[in-house]
């Protein structure tokens, strides 16, 4: 007993521990094969709170769309009544800047990646209309009608997430009077039923947005996040190691195999070693009666580094996207993980634009000759400039002209009434004349000209002999 009280005594005091998440791999496991989309969604928020490289992930999908918007009329007879139409174009171009897509949207998109899912009401009460988003948590979507998802809301809600009769009126006062009124029908026992605390919402102004399945897009890499994290904490707690260095003290012993020194002695040898080095962060003491060996642990350092990097590498192989994204090595292969990414979005910009399509016409109240459809051009941080070049190259051959405009980011009424202005009040066709090019100009031919760092060697060598030679 005395000798495992001295060794504990004389034990070195080094702490080579880090930080882990809040949840390890086996709850995120259980989490999925269970289906509860609530706590999966909170697991996800919980990442994207704590995790770079899962926060960075979500904000790459969320804003990788340019949510451009163009409104095309189309008509059910050949017989329209053209100032009525032009009088509704105008209100529906009105409603759809009055949206802020450009705002809201990434917002929207965020929501959808980082938890499966979005809900939200458009708020044509208010002046400007508004999308109001509501409590995940609360409601649900099991259905569709007319192609668009319907939403139930929960309206226990307000009982359990306001503690206090003022709170509780105040948070029922910023919601649509679709909500209030039911739930004043709830709270009077005028509803029944098995779900009788469920509404389901107005199909015209709730909103739904989700992935297949409803759960957070990137939720399975975070299995691997943790073992990242795991596997860089083993790795710190080995570069301590390494730099860490250990004063060892060796009680000798008489020729009888007796300790020189009593316990009391020993200890005081100790504490004072401890005493010595206390100022040193690198150093500790192990004051011992045995034979004392080192193993060399760099020998395997090499090994280790590769495993982590291995590690590293699974995160951004699970998320199906190129780690180059986010810290660019080469460019091999790097285009076609971006065109895989973009593809996801295939999922979103239907039920987008399809939603925009219906509350447009619903706000304008769409007529049986025409009605208006609200377009988002697959447009992308990745593949913008080649799609704005491709449209203004459809634009000198007669084609969509407000395509080219749309695409610099300006709203399609902004350009309409930049071109009325500068035609009907500044007169600028009669001033000005149109930019030259091999459109415009017929004694001009062929393809522009690469930019230096689009050629290849043996074309700038060739360019440069030619103007040699010509001189």
């Amino acid at each position: 007993m005395q000798f495992r009280a001295l060794t504990e005594e004389l034990l070195p005091t080094l702490k080579t521990e880090g930080p882990m998440y809040a949840y390890s791999s086996e709850d995120v496991k259980l989490t999925i094969e269970s289906g509860d989309k609530n706590q999966m969604r909170e697991i996800s928020q919980h990442f994207f709170t704590v995790s770079g490289i899962y926060k960075r992930l979500i904000y790459l999908f969320a804003a990788m769309p340019k949510f451009y918007t163009l409104v095309i009329p189309h008509f059910f007879t050949e017989k329209v009544p053209e100032n009525k139409m032009m009088k509704d174009f105008v209100q529906a171009l009105d409603f759809v800047d009055n949206l802020n897509i450009n705002l809201i949207f990434p917002l929207i998109n965020l929501s959808v990646f980082k938890y499966g899912i979005y809900y939200g009401y458009l708020r044509d009460d208010k002046d400007p209309t508004v999308i109001q988003t509501l409590p995940l948590a609360y409601c649900r979507s099991r259905y569709k009608k007319d192609n668009r998802y319907t939403v139930e809301l929960n309206l226990t809600y307000f009982d359990r997430e306001f503690v206090t009769t003022e709170e509780k009126t105040q948070a029922i006062k910023q919601y649509p009077k679709e909500i209030q009124k039911e739930y004043n029908r709830y709270k009077s026992g005028s509803t029944s039923g098995a779900d009788k605390e469920w509404v389901i919402l107005d199909l015209d102004r709730a909103i739904c947005f989700k992935m297949p399945d409803e759960i957070p897009f990137f939720l399975p890499i975070i299995i691997d996040l943790i073992e990242l994290r795991e596997a860089k904490n083993i790795e710190l707690s080995k570069d301590k190691l390494e730099l860490f260095q250990l004063l060892v003290q060796k009680i000798p012993f008489d020729k009888e195999g007796n300790p020189v020194f009593d316990l009391p002695e020993a200890k005081e040898f100790h504490k004072n070693a401890l005493k010595m080095l206390q100022h040193n962060q690198g150093i500790d003491v192990l004051t011992t009666f045995a034979e004392m060996d080192i193993l060399n642990i760099k020998e395997a350092r090499q090994v280790q580094k590769d495993n982590l990097l291995k590690t590293e590498r699974s995160v951004f192989n699970e998320a199906g996207i190129s780690k180059m994204l986010f810290a660019a090595e080469s460019n091999i292969s790097l285009q076609h993980s971006i065109t895989t990414n973009e593809s996801v979005l295939a999922f979103l910009w239907p039920q987008y634009s399809d939603w925009l399509t219906h509350a447009t016409n619903f706000t304008i109240k769409r007529n049986n000759k025409y009605a208006f459809e609200v377009w988002f051009p697959p447009v992308t941080i990745f593949n913008e400039k080649e799609l704005q070049e491709r449209y203004i190259k459809q634009a000198t051959f007669g084609y969509a002209k407000l395509l080219p405009g749309i695409m610099t980011g300006m709203k399609q009424s902004s350009i309409l009434n930049l071109m009325k202005f500068e035609n009907d009040y500044l007169k600028l066709n009669d001033m000005m004349e149109p930019l030259k090019s091999s459109h415009t100009q017929s004694g001009e031919s062929g393809r522009p000209d690469k930019p230096d760092e689009k050629k290849v060697d043996d074309t700038i060598d060739n360019e440069n002999e030619g103007s040699q030679g010509g001189e």
